[in-house]
């Protein structure tokens, strides 16, 4: 039952590694949108301390929508990974349960 789950927890981590890949690789060459955080109303206004104001252009909010876009695809990756080390762990330790039964028989003689 441990292997299954095992195969299953890696199964998952490669899909989530593989969606984040294509979403990133999209989002990179234009295929999909980033998530419209900052882009979304009004530009963004910036008053210095000495009371001039600037706005920033369209491109720098799309930049910060770029940025957290791939942030959020690298985060997914990582779970991924760690799904994946889960499921090969599952895998691997019914592996060591049969090598310790193993070693006790055979230091038993």
């Amino acid at each position: 039952m441990e292997k299954k789950l095992g195969y299953g927890l890696l199964a998952c981590g490669l899909g989530v590694i593989y969606a984040s890949a294509v979403m990133a690789w999209k989002m990179f060459y234009g295929g999909m949108q980033p998530p419209q955080v900052f882009s979304g109303g009004a530009p963004l206004a910036i008053t210095l301390p000495s009371g001039m104001a600037f706005s920033l252009p369209p491109q720098a909010m799309h930049s910060a929508d770029l940025s957290l876009g791939f942030l959020l695809m690298f985060f997914l990756a990582g779970v991924g990974g760690r799904v994946g080390s889960l499921g090969v762990q599952l895998i691997n330790g019914g592996r060591r349960e049969e090598a310790k039964a193993s070693a006790k028989e055979n230091s038993g003689r």
